[in-house]
């Protein structure tokens, strides 16, 4: 099935979770065929591991699949920008302004401070 499309611009990811003996799916691993668009990984494996582990394990054929896609297909990457320095521009950080508000001992809104001066709602 697979072979079927690994032509298309397409990549297969399986995490197999829970206690299952998943020995069967290392043939998505080892594809025998001209191009690999699939990958298995166990969730076991790495589940202790910490999250970024997972995702690194879990992605890590994607980058090399597509590039093989460009090829396949003849896309040829854009040549890189040239950026001079003084075309970076770097704004300056905003200022935090504090809106704090009064809610009296109601909890009605009295008036709200910062910024220019004290805000008081009529009611």
């Amino acid at each position: 099935c697979i072979d079927a499309i690994d032509a298309a611009p397409l990549s297969i990811v399986i995490v197999g979770i829970g206690e299952a003996d998943f020995s069967d799916m290392q043939f998505l691993d080892d594809h025998s065929g001209d191009i690999d668009i699939a990958q298995f990984v166990e969730f076991n494996k790495h589940k202790n591991s910490g999250n970024d582990n997972l995702a690194s394990v879990t992605l890590r054929e994607i980058p090399r699949q597509l590039e093989n896609c460009f090829v396949r297909n003849q896309i040829m990457p854009n040549p890189p920008i040239q950026v001079e320095e003084e075309e970076i521009v770097v704004s300056p950080e905003e200022e935090e302004i504090d809106l704090t508000i009064d809610f009296g001992d109601e909890g009605n809104p009295v008036g709200v401070s910062g910024g220019e001066g004290v805000f008081v709602p009529s009611y």
